[in-house]
């Protein structure tokens, strides 16, 4: 009974804002590499992005990342903000991704992540992550400016 105790949970929530975020990129990262080679209905394409996306993110990031993907879908010319995926800001997948550094309050924290697209490319992204009860959310994901 006590090593159930002191072991951790298979599945279970991130306990820090830097877990939450390392979690989601290697979860979203290994999706997209399944996805390569098959070519699927956009609906359905949509349905199975949500369902490996949404349990990482809050409530109000889920729906505005929704709308913006409708959006790009729907426009002819790359309309603003649909340069790339909003969750590594590029058209090329990162190869890996490193924490630099976390910096956060009891309830927000702002997570550096360095994406690396190849030995000489490498950009960082800037993850606000929001605590939703025992849980850290991603709740924003600012790119670079170029």
């Amino acid at each position: 009974m006590l090593f159930a105790l002191l072991c951790p949970i298979a599945g279970a929530a991130p306990s820090t804002p830097t877990q939450s975020v390392q979690r989601f990129y290697r979860h979203y990262l290994a999706y997209l590499k399944s996805l390569h080679g098959k070519s699927r209905e956009m609906e359905e394409a949509r349905r199975q992005d949500r369902a490996a996306t949404e349990p990482y993110l809050t409530p109000r990031f889920a729906r505005k990342r929704m709308a913006l993907l409708a959006r790009c879908a729907a426009s002819v010319e790359p309309a603003p903000g649909c340069e790339g995926d909003p969750f590594y800001c590029g058209q090329e997948e990162p190869l890996s991704f490193a924490v630099k550094r976390t910096s956060h309050t009891t309830d927000t924290a702002w997570v550096l992540l360095e994406l690396s697209f190849g030995p000489q490319d490498k950009r960082e992204v800037r993850v606000r992550v929001d605590r939703s009860g025992s849980k850290w959310l991603i709740d924003r994901v600012r790119c670079p400016k170029r």
